[in-house]
């Protein structure tokens, strides 16, 4: 299920929360995921409007921590990779 916001779905500037670098931050355009994901993602803050910046990688396609607000959550990459986004460099 996608959720827009007010910036363009087929930007190519667009990237996902999963290749976004450590500390840069981005704008949550829409969330390309099943319904239960989505709403878990929303509860959490993470959602189209939102600003994020991934806080910690681990390696090995281990899990990112990411930051939305003053909250920090820890995705899993599959997740992120739902999440596409606008970076600001």
């Amino acid at each position: 299920m996608k959720h827009t916001a007010n910036l363009d779905p087929l930007d190519p500037a667009l990237t996902l929360l999963a290749h976004l670098p450590v500390g840069v931050f981005a704008t949550v355009c829409y969330i390309d995921a099943q319904h239960e994901l989505t709403a878990r993602l929303r509860a959490l803050g993470i959602k189209p409007g939102s600003r994020v910046s991934v806080v910690r990688s681990a390696p090995l396609s281990g899990p990112l921590q990411v930051r939305s607000g003053q909250t920090d959550i820890i995705l899993r990459r599959a997740e992120a990779a739902a999440i596409h986004v606008n970076p600001t460099f």
